[in-house]
């Protein structure tokens, strides 16, 4: 199939499931908000249409629209590569309306996923210094990053050119749109770039100066997770070589030459660690690692809409109607499993 058109294949597949009587009106009529103006929509997204579009044959279309038509408890696992493209957006808004035409997500184990660290109850405050965070500063939007170093006043939200940036955990240079953009801004003389990184990174190359940075075996930190469903918390298993530190040791450092204050400036990453968590309601830090992560999957009837929530819809991603779904959502699963 041709990169990018993803959505084309699923408006076609949709165009089957609703021509061949496979779309659960039922579902659609309780859970979803726009049914017919989607069965409108995709009525001339035929097979052979989408053929053009995709490269594969409309036989090849038809047959796999069919075989998932079939299988109710049918679900897709939607992932980085097609979101990441060209149209990504719209491709992962299309695949994701599949389960809602055929009713796939009354099934247990049925339905859509692209990512879910949204089910990780974790209180943020101390680490983001939420109680100090000064909400008239203006956020910039990283995938507007080439823009905005090219001075376009739409994306530096009317305020001043950027002129100094430290990097941390990310390569901008190779994953943030319109890349002759980003690094016609990154090679700005008047920018002075500073990277915190493990290895010499096309956005290293651009840099001024290079810190280094430590990997994950050489600093204590916890993880959400996107395929799986346990928060973990990992401990340091080696010391860092030569001068490399970690994250909030660079920051710390950073706010102590610049006067700023603040209690997680005065503490330890897992002391930070084992204070969110207890604060989130969660295991502290030593029971979780102890215990190899604690499962935050909410309960399949308290994760679907029996319980007040609805499935993504066919017109819209998600549209939460209740408040017992996501207070489910804010819950880690208690397990038999403790510390010893």
């Amino acid at each position: 199939m041709r990169p990018g058109t993803d959505g084309a294949l699923a408006c076609a597949v949709m165009h089957v499931l609703f021509a061949e009587g496979f779309a659960d009106w039922d579902y659609l009529r309780a859970y979803t908000d726009a049914p017919d103006e989607l069965a409108r929509h995709v009525a001339t997204r035929t097979p052979e249409w989408a053929a053009a579009i995709t490269g594969l044959s409309a036989e090849s279309i038809k047959s796999f629209a069919r075989r998932y038509g079939r299988t109710k408890r049918s679900f897709i696992r939607c992932h980085h590569g097609f979101s990441r493209s060209r149209n990504g957006a719209v491709n992962m808004h299309a695949v994701s309306c599949l389960p809602a035409v055929t009713g796939a997500w009354q099934y247990e184990g049925g339905g859509a996923l692209y990512g879910q660290t949204a089910i990780y109850p974790l209180d943020r405050s101390l680490i983001e210094g939420l109680d100090v965070a000064d909400r008239s500063i203006r956020a910039l939007d990283q995938s507007r990053l080439g823009a905005i170093l090219t001075g376009d006043p739409a994306a530096l939200l009317g305020g001043p050119p950027v002129t100094a940036m430290l990097v941390q955990n990310t390569n901008p240079a190779m994953v943030c749109p319109d890349l002759n953009l980003v690094h016609q801004g990154l090679a700005r003389e008047d920018l002075f770039l500073c990277v915190h990184e493990q290895f010499l990174t096309e956005t290293a190359a651009f840099a001024d100066i290079v810190l280094p940075a430590t990997t994950f075996v050489e600093h204590d930190d916890f993880y959400t997770a996107s395929g799986h469903t346990y928060f973990q918390v990992a401990k340091k298993v080696i010391e860092p070589p030569g001068e490399c530190r970690e994250n909030h040791e660079v920051i710390r450092g950073l706010a102590r030459r610049l006067g700023a204050t603040h209690p997680g400036f005065e503490m330890s990453p897992w002391e930070i660690m084992d204070w969110t968590l207890k604060r989130s309601g969660m295991w502290d830090a030593e029971t979780n690692w102890r215990s190899g992560g604690q499962d935050c999957a909410p309960r399949f009837a308290e994760g679907t809409s029996w319980t007040g929530s609805r499935p993504p819809t066919a017109a819209s991603t998600s549209r939460p109607t209740g408040s017992a779904s996501a207070a489910a959502g804010r819950r880690c699963r208690r397990s038999p499993i403790t510390s010893t």
